[in-house]
């Protein structure tokens, strides 16, 4: 899956985050960048922070479901090194260290240990948009609506286990909590309506790309078409989710 900075540390080393399989299809179709060659050896420089696509705020001490979560007391060994890094990274953030080495796992565990066994790779900002640019609207409409929905059950599935709605939405959920390419959230009201709200810097390639994949997941997914409403940077998808029938 593919889906921007705000000025902290963490923004120095902002990277798109995709698999291979459709970094390579982008890769393919792109005339400027056509030739694999030129990708061997390249990605090994790639920077391994997985820092992909969306950015959901999670209310502090809650977790997906909105239930306060337990903590326990658990005692580590750091390098100095390492210990002084956290503080000054902590001080930046104006957080306590405690609540970044919390943020640190809790990256690890919604995010790092899945996409490691996805075979995903890493790539520069200006490397990326370069790359769709050169990559046609049709073909752009096609891997959104195809490979990128696909790439999301496959991680639904190492997530949750299941590729329903419900985890399907919490993992496009977790490509923007972790995300650099759009600022994504998800509001429901009344009987099963919902809105997803995306901002995304990818101009009209990023209109082109979100409208193909919103569109085919609603419709795949519920059996109903959905409105997509665009101004700029921003796209909003507003859709009812069918009831369940009861007998």
């Amino acid at each position: 899956m593919i889906w921007a900075g705000s000025g902290n540390i963490e923004d120095v080393y902002v990277c798109y985050l995709c698999t291979q399989r459709l970094f390579v299809r982008l890769f393919i179709v792109s005339p400027q960048f056509r030739g694999i060659e030129r990708f061997n050896g390249a990605n090994k420089t790639y920077m391994g922070i997985h820092k992909v696509i969306t950015c959901t705020r999670a209310r502090k001490g809650l977790d997906m479901t909105g239930k306060r979560k337990k903590t326990i007391l658990r005692t580590i060994r750091l390098s100095e090194e390492i210990d002084s890094l956290l503080e000054i990274d902590a001080q930046k953030q104006n957080i306590s260290t405690n609540a970044l080495v919390g943020k640190i796992m809790t990256r690890y565990v919604e995010w790092d240990r899945v996409v490691e066994k996805l075979d995903f790779v890493s790539f520069s900002n200006a490397f990326f948009v370069a790359l769709i640019n050169e990559v046609s609207d049709e073909k752009f409409q096609e891997i959104a609506s195809q490979e990128a929905i696909r790439q999301m059950k496959n991680q639904a599935m190492w997530d949750f286990g299941k590729k329903d709605f419900d985890t399907l939405l919490k993992t496009i959920l977790l490509i923007g909590k972790y995300g650099t390419a759009s600022d994504i959230s998800v509001e429901t009201w009344g009987d099963g309506n919902y809105v997803i709200t995306l901002h995304h810097k990818w101009g009209h390639k990023g209109v082109v790309f979100f409208r193909s994949f919103f569109d085919n997941f609603i419709r795949s997914e519920l059996g109903v078409q959905p409105r997509i409403d665009i101004a700029d940077n921003v796209i909003a998808v507003s859709f009812q989710k069918p009831l369940k029938r009861t007998s």
